[in-house]
C-alpha cells in the first residue's frame, strides 16, 4: 500500500476545513489536471466551490480519491468506477450491487497475484541455478 496517503496528514484535517485542488493533489499524488478529469466525467461526488469558483475538498473527498487511486491500482476502469460512483450515490438499496463489483475486481486481483507468484518462482528457480552455477541455457531459453 502507498503510504503517499497516509503520511500527508490528511486524517488530521477538520472535516469543515477545506483544501484547494493543490493541496489534494500532493496529499493523494494525483495531479491536479486528473482531478479535474475525474470531476468532468463524474467520477467523484459534488465539489463545492468557494465564492472565486475554485473548488474546495473536503476529508471525504480525499478519502474518496484514495479509494479510487486504489482500485485504479488494481487494474479497475474508469467506467466500472464510474458505476461504483453512481451506485454509491444511489444510496444504500445499492449495496449488493456494490458489493458484486467489488467481488468481481478483487478476484481479478487474486488472479494476477496467482500469476506473479507463478512468474517470481521461475525468477528464484532462475536464480538459484545462476548461484549454483548449472545454468547452462539448455534448460530452456538463454537468459
Amino acid at each position: 500500500m502507498n503510504s503517499r496517503f497516509y503520511d500527508s496528514g490528511v486524517d488530521t484535517i477538520d472535516e469543515a476545513a477545506t483544501l484547494g485542488i493543490g493541496d489534494v493533489a500532493k496529499a493523494t499524488g494525483l495531479s491536479e489536471d486528473t482531478l479535474r478529469y475525474y470531476e468532468r466525467i463524474g467520477l467523484t461526488p459534488h465539489i463545492e466551490r468557494a465564492p472565486s469558483g475554485h473548488r474546495r475538498y473536503r476529508n471525504g473527498d480525499l478519502a474518496w480519491f484514495t479509494f479510487v487511486t486504489h482500485m485504479r491500482a488494481t487494474g479497475m476502469s474508469l467506467e466500472t468506477l464510474g458505476r461504483y460512483a453512481d451506485l454509491l450515490r444511489a444510496g444504500a438499496a445499492t449495496a449488493a450491487a456494490r458489493r458484486e463489483l467489488l467481488t468481481a475486481q478483487a478476484a481479478l486481483i487474486n488472479d494476477r497475484i496467482a500469476d506473479l507468484h507463478a512468474a517470481l518462482a521461475v525468477i528464484e528457480h532462475k536464480l538459484e541455478r545462476l548461484d549454483a552455477g548449472t545454468s547452462t541455457g539448455s534448460d530452456g531459453p538463454r537468459c
